[in-house]
């Protein structure tokens, strides 16, 4: 029996440390979708994605907790590959880049360079106006960051995503059921619906 011990079979506080390390993986990863929703930062996606394919179901050696756990990270996955989808901008044009900077409006029969500080201009309507235009330009640039990001992590996640799903579920009724009921629930774009649910689908 000690040898057993000592040689394979993990002791029952081994099998909890290894329970609690796959509880703490899923748990940061939901953290980090939660964040990417407040903070629009890609990197919490990215971050949430690297925790999940540190996900290892064989490590769970008992069958309901293995079934809870892929469960979860099956809902994890479809989660942040939603929250993508939410984000993602249909009319986002990559050819149409913010400005480097801004040229304020002409004022008091002159033109000031493109980037000077609102503080120069004296006439307060062009002032407005040029801040307003600053802001806007800002606001561009920032969202055009999100959107090629996202759109890179689109097609860098989506496969990892799809790997999990077709070496986690069998073609058996029962996790067929199960991965076509969490699709359903999580991801409304139907095209993302539809690959999922082929990936994990029985091949002819």
């Amino acid at each position: 029996m000690v040898a057993l011990a000592a040689g394979g079979a993990l002791s029952p506080a081994q099998t909890g440390a290894k329970r609690k390390a796959m509880s703490d993986i899923t748990a940061r990863a939901a953290a980090l979708v939660a964040e990417f929703e407040k903070e629009k930062d890609p990197e919490k996606l990215q971050g949430a994605a690297d925790q999940l394919v540190e996900v290892d179901l064989s490590k769970e050696e008992e069958g309901l907790k293995r079934l809870a756990l892929r469960r979860e990270t099956l809902e994890l996955w479809l989660k942040l590959l939603a929250a993508i989808d939410k984000n993602l901008d249909p009319r986002f044009d990559p050819n149409d880049q913010p400005r480097v900077s801004v040229s304020p409006p002409p004022s008091g029969g002159g033109q000031f360079p493109p980037g000077v500080s609102p503080s120069a201009i004296k006439d307060p309507q062009a002032r407005r106006q040029y801040e307003a235009a600053i802001k806007q330009n800002k606001d561009k640039a920032v969202n055009y960051r999100l959107q090629t990001k996202l759109r890179r992590l689109d097609q860098k996640l989506t496969p990892q995503a799809e790997r999990f799903i077709r070496l986690s579920f069998t073609t058996v009724p029962g996790d067929q059921k199960q991965l076509n009921e969490a699709v359903k629930k999580l991801i409304p774009n139907p095209h993302r619906a539809q690959a999922l649910v082929q990936a994990g689908a029985p091949k002819r």
